[in-house]
């Protein structure tokens, strides 16, 4: 992020930047219902929105990265939707239902990306975690947590006293939350590896 501000020309950042973040963007724009070629449109001009901008873009730590990203990437569907599916003229009415379907269609979208964005938190920090905790206790927590077994049917399953699986998905849910708020915590300029 640093090198495309300093240097917008940068190709090598630039590349790392559509690598990175292409297929999310793409992927929002296609849980908005948009078909693949279409999807591949916006998702560029939302990418090249980002580009004519990144220059003159200030990280504000108390702000998401992704957020301003799917601001991006939500003017440019609205754009699209507005240049490609305008009201019709021929019905009075049109012009309203079209914009109040496309106000919800916003909204819906907004809240899809909210989602998605919390499911990536939560499986990165879920995958950081499994690997700073005893395989049994992890294997506890999904037996719990993720299958939903009985407390009963995972310490027979794991040959482990009842009390210890209980407090194995505790130490483990406890280590995943502090995961989630020190990523949100995090600089999400930083591209992560």
């Amino acid at each position: 992020m640093e090198r495309l501000r300093k240097r917008p020309g940068d190709l090598e950042a630039w590349s790392r930047f559509v690598k990175t973040y292409g297929p999310l963007v793409t992927h929002w724009c296609k849980e908005q219902g948009l078909q693949e070629s279409d999807a591949a449109d916006v998702a560029q001009e939302a990418l090249l929105g980002f580009w004519q901008t990144a220059a003159n873009f200030e990280y504000d730590p108390s702000k998401r990265f992704r957020g301003y990203l799917r601001m991006i990437v939500l003017k440019t569907w609205s754009d699209w939707v507005r240049d490609n599916q305008g009201p019709q003229v021929d019905n009075p009415e049109s012009s309203f239902y079209s914009l109040l379907k496309r106000m919800e269609a916003r909204e819906e979208f907004i809240a899809r990306l909210e989602r998605m964005f919390d499911m990536e938190v939560m499986e990165r920090a879920m995958a950081l975690v499994q690997k700073h905790i005893e395989p049994h206790h992890w294997q506890a927590f999904q037996l719990l947590a993720v299958q939903g077994l009985s407390g009963k049917e995972a310490a027979e399953k794991l040959g482990m006293n009842l009390n210890t699986v209980f407090t194995a998905r505790y130490v483990v849910q406890r280590k995943i939350q502090e995961t989630i708020q020190r990523i949100e915590r995090k600089d999400d300029h930083r591209i992560a590896p």
